[in-house]
């Protein structure tokens, strides 16, 4: 997302958001007051189908879900400081098991990825996509930790205004491999999805997102009915076996470890099963060195 985008996300905020007790902007109670749900849904008819847009109407809308997330991220940020162990903000790219670190960002999708969505779900109107904003948020957490956390921010985005929040966990039936969970938040301000990943989950997630890069993006819809093309379906269905290897490594932690243990007991099998984190983070690093070498290459060529 743009910093200019970013800049104006703030000033929203600000300017249209009351303050609730305590000084917390009271940003999910608000309905949108620069467009209307009528507009945006024109607006989805209209990129799905190619037409020209109302560019300024647009540009409010991105500028309202950007605000969205902004809210979203500083009430995240705020839970995760209030727990018992509390995790650091991470400064670095990606997070590394046994950190006790967490990264957090949000996006509103690109014309070119909502015009793609759009058209992959012809009968799914604009204002009904959940994930036109998001945010992510990877953290170093066990599973166990993963799904109290996410339990967590439901509730604190209910209790700061949201209408509902609906936690898809899609760790035990994963799409297409990808494995995390989901809040899907609705509230008067709009929809957003807000996505919960381990450290090692958010590794396979980067790997696969580049072989879709080399392999087609359509290996990344499977459940909707994409195909992976035959000359690939052996490195898509190794993938998809090393997210099953994953999640058995990151299981075995969990059975072994406690919950936001301040001082956590460190067994012989706590020792081995979080050096067997480690290894499986490290492998993914390589590998997802070699699938962005192989792209850089693929690109170089195409160049000529």
């Amino acid at each position: 997302m743009c910093g200019c985008l970013k800049l104006l996300a703030m000033l929203f905020v600000f300017g249209v958001a009351t303050i609730e007790e305590g000084g917390t902007v009271k940003f999910l109670e608000n309905k949108p007051t620069t467009f209307s749900k009528r507009q945006v849904h024109r607006i989805g008819s209209v990129l799905r189908t190619g037409q020209e847009i109302d560019e300024e109407l647009y540009r409010r809308i991105l500028i309202h879900q950007s605000a969205l997330c902004d809210h979203l991220e500083s009430l995240a940020a705020s839970t995760l400081n209030e727990l018992s162990v509390p995790l650091e903000r991470s400064t670095d790219s990606v997070v590394e098991p046994d950190s006790k670190r967490f990264l957090i960002g949000s996006r509103v999708k690109t014309r070119q990825v909502l015009v793609e969505k759009l058209r992959r779900m012809p009968s799914f109107p604009l204002e009904s996509i959940q994930d036109l904003s998001g945010v992510r948020m990877d953290f170093d957490v066990t599973l166990s930790e993963q799904s109290r956390l996410a339990e967590l921010l439901a509730q604190d985005f209910e209790e700061r205004g949201a209408d509902r929040v609906k936690i898809q966990d899609m760790r035990e039936k994963p799409h297409s491999g990808y494995r995390a969970i989901h809040l899907h938040i609705y509230s008067p301000a709009g929809r957003a999805e807000f996505q919960l990943r381990t450290a090692l989950q958010s590794r396979w997630a980067n790997l696969y997102e580049l072989a879709g890069d080399l392999y087609g993006r359509g290996i990344r819809y499977l459940e909707l009915g994409e195909h992976v093309p035959l000359q690939f379906e052996t490195q898509v269905r190794s993938l998809h076996e090393l997210s099953e290897v994953v999640h058995r490594v990151e299981k075995y932690f969990d059975v072994l470890s406690s919950p936001f243990a301040e001082r956590p007991v460190e067994t012989v099998e706590l020792r081995e099963a979080r050096l067997l984190r480690q290894r499986t983070s490290r492998m993914l690093d390589r590998l997802i060195s070699e699938l962005d070498r192989r792209r850089t290459e693929n690109e170089s060529e195409g160049s000529k």
